[in-house]
């Protein structure tokens, strides 16, 4: 019968600290087409980490196995067990993404912390993360990692978040240097949706002037490239060739498209 698999599973959820991990194996393997066996492994792993039996999480766990919630709880086993160096490890990766973590790793990221006060940098990892996943309010959160000198950067990089439009105001971010990088590199992203040829006069002045990473050069290029084909410009080309001449990934489909608009056959 068609829902048996989910009414077993409501069984074993009534006392799933106990269950073997064999009988968890075997009914996880006998409806792994449908959704119940992963609840299975999902439920019987939560039990495990609620009654603290951390040696049976290590021993039938590897990290991504399941997702981001049970990598936490295998970083805490390891915790737990006095592995704290690959606890540790593990939790810095968990923590340094740009959307809010699991509640599960809550306990393993108290204890990282209270041993690894986080560094300024991760921080900033963390808030660029954040502004190109839509995030703001986590970015916001994580001001309370950032030196007093550079806060004044950090809260005007969500200003430009929310209006970008701002980085015409060249000198005040020249004046910045190269700390003002991911900040423009979020507004001139942003911009380009908006207005891909102003992003792009403004690119023109601060790419001689600010030392823009690599990574930063292919996500502002792509996007101007991008924008520019979706508005049908002529200088879609150039564009193009500017992202590609920097790697950026993603670039041949948009060249495509515009070829194609254009009858380019053989471009």
């Amino acid at each position: 019968y068609p829902l048996y698999p989910y009414l077993k599973l409501q069984d074993y959820a009534q006392h799933m600290g106990p269950v073997p991990f064999e009988d968890v194996k075997k009914f996880a393997t006998q409806y792994q087409d449908t959704p119940a066996g992963l609840r299975m492994s999902y439920t019987w792993l939560r039990a495990q980490a609620a009654e603290g039996d951390w040696p049976m999480i290590l021993k039938h766990y590897a990290p991504g196995q399941f997702g981001e919630e049970f990598d936490c709880i295998y970083y805490r086993a390891k915790y737990e067990t006095g592995d704290t160096a690959n606890a540790f490890q593990g939790a810095e990766k968990l923590w340094n993404v740009g959307y809010p973590q699991s509640s599960a790793c809550d306990e393993l990221f108290e204890a990282w912390k209270a041993q690894h006060p986080i560094p300024e940098k991760l921080a900033l990892e963390r808030i660029e993360k954040s502004y190109r996943n839509n995030k703001p309010q986590l970015a916001a959160t994580l001001e309370r990692y950032v030196s007093a000198e550079r806060l004044p950067i950090v809260r005007e990089w969500g200003d430009v978040y929310e209006d970008p439009s701002r980085i015409n105001r060249t000198d005040r971010y020249l004046a910045w240097g190269n700390k003002a990088a991911p900040l423009l590199t979020t507004g001139l992203e942003r911009l380009a949706q908006r207005d891909p040829v102003q992003a792009g006069q403004l690119w023109k002045i601060y790419q001689p002037q600010i030392g823009f990473a690599k990574h930063e050069q292919q996500r502002i290029l792509f996007q101007i490239a991008r924008f520019m084909m979706v508005n049908f410009s002529s200088d879609t080309e150039y564009w193009l060739n500017a992202a590609l001449a920097v790697g950026a990934s993603d670039v041949v489909p948009i060249g495509v498209r515009s070829a194609l608009r254009a009858q380019d056959w053989e471009r």
